[in-house]
């Protein structure tokens, strides 16, 4: 089946704006950079623009196929791009340079990748042009800050969370094939020596993390610590960083759930005094493995989930934070470890999320930032009831 990849142009570019006014660096000579194609490759060619000599072109592309739809109503990369290369972002209008006398040919290019065969290319060290985002935000992610995101390799199996729900009842009492998703010395271990069959789960979780926080870095003093949930939710789904920031998008539409948070949800739950002169630390991690292994393709890069930690890098400098620190790419269990220390913690959506807000509303001693509609009475006895 062939999905229809789209082509377009921002209205940044198509307005007359210089490309370096809304983006960090050409892929062209300068003598080129006012010149910019688009074009819509569905089904009919679009326009081009080529500069006098003929040399080079750039292309808007923005790679989107909504046909391509999953049990639960949404679409992904692995669903409709499936040969897509991993250093090109699903979803993301980016600029791409060629050599060609239009776009059409760089539309078919991507029209193939999208619905061929598995991609085994190794990532490029190209720069891509975000005209969607501000300068202070694509300039930020560098080839070394997108890896920088990226969760340790060895932990590629590892989802702490879903690994202590099936430990402390689902599988019990044999659940060594469960075990042999967690590393020796995890803390999805030490909670399966220390649940009780179909008890709650953070008691567990908090007999086995009390040594861990002796060993783990802590917070600064007086720190807003953030946590931030990227990785799949991000690099899997048809939407831009920008609507992230904007809209509260859903990763899974049947259950209605949304993972990443857009900037209103941190305007209504943090206020000004929270942030104002204090250090705020972003917490984030790209997890990229159950779905890509499941579906045997290649995994993206973390590049759309760098560029919206910069944003919201941007945004508490904005709120007048004396610094914004990133704490980006450890291990599941060092970053758990390293929140439930938090004297004040705002949370993501996902379960990962949660079981931070649960220790700290065990300590009873920190201030925590979520709707009043966080969690559910059901979800409050299954996982964090002492």
């Amino acid at each position: 089946h062939e999905y229809p990849v789209s082509m377009l142009a921002s209205p940044a570019l198509t307005s007359g704006m210089s490309p370096e006014r809304s983006t960090h660096r050409s892929l062209a000579p300068r003598r080129t950079r006012r010149f910019v194609a688009a074009a819509l490759f569905i089904a009919r060619a679009g326009l081009a623009a080529v500069d006098t000599n003929g040399t080079q072109l750039k292309c808007a592309v923005l790679l989107a196929a909504p046909s391509a739809f999953l049990h639960d109503g949404t679409h992904h990369r692995f669903g409709s791009c499936r040969g897509l290369p991993p250093e090109y972002p699903y979803g993301e209008r980016f600029i791409v340079t060629t050599a060609g006398e239009d776009c059409t040919a760089t539309g078919r290019q991507f029209h193939q990748m999208c619905s061929g065969a598995n991609v085994t290319s190794q990532p490029s060290d190209h720069e891509y042009l975000y005209p969607d985002l501000p300068d202070d935000v694509a300039s930020r992610c560098t080839a070394e800050a997108v890896q920088a995101v990226s969760e340790p390799a060895e932990w590629l199996h590892y989802n702490l969370m879903h690994l202590a729900v099936e430990l402390c009842g689902p599988c019990l009492p044999d659940c060594s094939a469960i075990l042999e998703k967690a590393p020796e010395a995890s803390l999805a271990r030490e909670v399966y020596e220390s649940c009780k069959p179909k008890g709650p789960i953070v008691p567990a979780f908090l007999a086995a993390i009390q040594n861990r926080t002796l060993i783990t870095e802590a917070p600064p003093e007086g720190a807003l610590v953030v946590h931030l949930r990227v990785g799949d939710v991000v690099e899997e789904s048809p939407a831009s960083v920008s609507s992230f920031i904007t809209s509260h998008e859903l990763f899974y539409k049947s259950s209605g759930t949304n993972y990443v948070k857009p900037l209103s949800y941190y305007d209504e739950v943090v206020p000004d005094d929270a942030i104002k002169n204090r250090p705020v630390v972003l917490v984030a991690a790209a997890h990229l493995g159950a779905g890509i292994e499941m579906h045997k393709v290649v995994a993206p890069l973390p590049i759309k989930s760098c560029l919206y930690v910069q944003f919201l890098r941007r945004y508490f400098v904005g709120r007048g934070a004396s610094e914004v620190i990133l704490r980006l790419g450890n291990a599941p269990d060092s970053d758990v470890s390293f929140m439930a220390q938090a004297n004040s913690f705002v949370p993501s959506g996902g379960l990962y999320s949660k079981l931070v807000y649960c220790f700290i509303t065990h300590r009873a001693n920190g201030s925590l930032y979520a709707p009043s509609d966080y969690w559910t009475e059901r979800f409050w006895i299954r996982y964090c009831k002492p």
